[in-house]
């Protein structure tokens, strides 16, 4: 396996999300923006954690003049794509003045540039964290990163559904890309884990390629994250259940979570 475990991935990420009638960080932006707008930021930084290939942070870029944007990413390959001026679900090229840096990172290194007034972390990368010590080094690299008072926004799959979620078959396709995915789930030492297989063919030239893709997710239970949240220094503001895609056929219950930099 390569060291990137996410190179080939990121070859049809775009492609698997533009399937969706909205791609998964398109539907759930607007909740994003109506969370700051509520809860204010005085700094124009935004800095999307574990961005993927960049969709989320073009969508701000793009609608937010003046707001200077940052993306990050462990996954070269994701951050490659991320840098292309277009993609399947990017049509719209982002302004050279106001496109976003792209940086690969781990999130328990996040270092940007400059202080954020907003950090997101989106599409359950934080049930992608499986222990709590890797949580609270992500936490506190997000509080080290956040300027005073800036806003911290992740979604989550909701708890008492998270078994129900990662359970099944389901299939997804287009005229040159199917999607199978397999989900299944189990409890070890009292933690829910979820873990997901994805099959791809692709249509290429003269045939169709295959590729599989495994990953894990761990179930929070909301009493141990926001123990972490509080011993990392950020206070929850909000939590919110939420739909992003509002489509009954690709429904998946979540949490979004608004936490602050400080009490």
């Amino acid at each position: 396996m390569s060291e990137d475990a996410y190179i080939d991935f990121a070859v049809l990420y775009d492609e698997w999300q533009a399937l969706y009638p909205r791609p998964f960080a398109v539907a759930l932006a607007p909740r994003i923006e109506a969370a700051v707008k509520k809860h204010g930021s005085r700094v124009p930084v935004l800095g999307d954690l574990a961005c993927g290939t960049g969709t989320f942070a073009h969508w701000w870029a793009q609608r937010h003049r003046g707001w200077k944007v940052y993306g990050t990413d462990l996954s070269d390959a994701m951050i490659a794509s991320a840098r292309k001026p277009t993609s399947p679900v990017r049509k719209k090229v982002t302004p050279a003045d106001r496109a976003p840096q792209f940086f690969v990172q781990d999130l328990a290194a996040t270092s940007l540039p400059e202080k954020a007034g907003v950090l997101s972390c989106l599409f359950d990368s934080m049930n992608h964290l499986l222990a709590a010590p890797a949580m609270s080094r992500m936490l506190k690299r997000v509080r080290e990163s956040l300027a005073p008072d800036g806003l911290f926004i992740f979604d989550l799959i909701e708890e008492e559904r998270f078994a129900e979620t990662f359970e099944g078959f389901s299939i997804i396709d287009g005229p040159d890309l199917y999607v199978g995915m397999q989900m299944g789930s189990e409890e070890r030492r009292g933690v829910l884990y979820g873990d997901a297989t994805f099959t791809f063919f692709r249509r290429q030239t003269e045939h169709w390629g295959r590729l599989e893709f495994n990953l894990r997710e761990r179930c929070w239970r909301e009493a141990e994250l926001r123990s972490l949240i509080a011993k990392s220094g950020l206070s929850v503001v909000d939590i919110e259940a939420i739909d992003p895609s509002e489509d009954p056929d690709v429904y998946v219950p979540r949490t979004l979570w608004i936490c602050r930099n400080g009490p």
